[in-house]
């Protein structure tokens, strides 16, 4: 066999959308409310944790799609608030219900509701951290979004946390793969309980909240 120069021999990773950014259609297999436990670390109103089996990876994506909801002065909930990311997942997962509140007072989704997402394909993003190591985006889409869809509204995401749009404590610790110049590490603060829906309206609520 004759070898040619300056061909790569293996061929390039078809998920990859470039800048350390990379697409996967998974399958949820194990999902689990953890809003009321300890895995909640930072005490989201609602908290629930995914695991997806991908084709062709051994091991599964885990990711935690947490929130908290938008509440007026007195505490009553009004709307989706920071919690828009878990009214995404459902709708991504075509899941329909409505939320309960449960006996500790906490307003959260029946275990009915929420293993409605075991056996759903979704489709979300990875990206590589600066320690070398890949992360899920937090925002489940369905399947019929185009990645580049999805690499718009993550870069759009990180641009606006970059110019102080969230809570500035936090890193993103992406690799960005020396693209444009900029830092590997730029401040981060996803999960703002402010942060308002993608839609940019509470109103006409899906039915898990009227």
């Amino acid at each position: 066999m004759s070898l040619k120069i300056n061909e790569s021999s293996s061929s390039p990773n078809s998920n990859s959308l470039g800048q350390n950014c990379y697409y996967n259609l998974g399958t949820i297999t194990k999902v689990t409310d953890t809003s009321d436990t300890a895995e909640n670390k930072y005490e989201k109103d609602v908290a629930i944790q995914l695991e997806m089996t991908v084709e062709g990876l051994e091991y599964p994506k885990t990711v935690t799609i947490s929130g908290d909801f938008k509440k007026d002065v007195s505490g009553v909930i009004v709307g989706w608030g920071g919690a828009f990311k878990v009214e995404k997942l459902f709708t991504a997962a075509g899941i329909k219900g409505e939320s309960i509140v449960k006996p500790n007072g906490k307003t959260g989704f029946a275990s009915e509701i929420v293993n409605q997402l075991l056996g759903k394909q979704v489709a979300h993003l990875s990206f590589k951290k600066v320690d070398g190591k890949y992360k899920v985006w937090d925002q489940i889409f369905n399947p019929e979004v185009t990645p580049q869809v999805l690499k718009n509204l993550f870069t759009k995401d990180r641009d606006r946390i970059t110019k102080g749009g969230y809570d500035a404590g936090k890193s993103w610790k992406w690799d960005r793969g020396e693209v444009d110049g900029l830092p590997n590490a730029v401040p981060n603060g996803i999960g703002d309980p402010h942060q308002q829906p993608m839609n940019g309206t509470d109103e006409n609520l899906p039915d898990f909240m009227q």
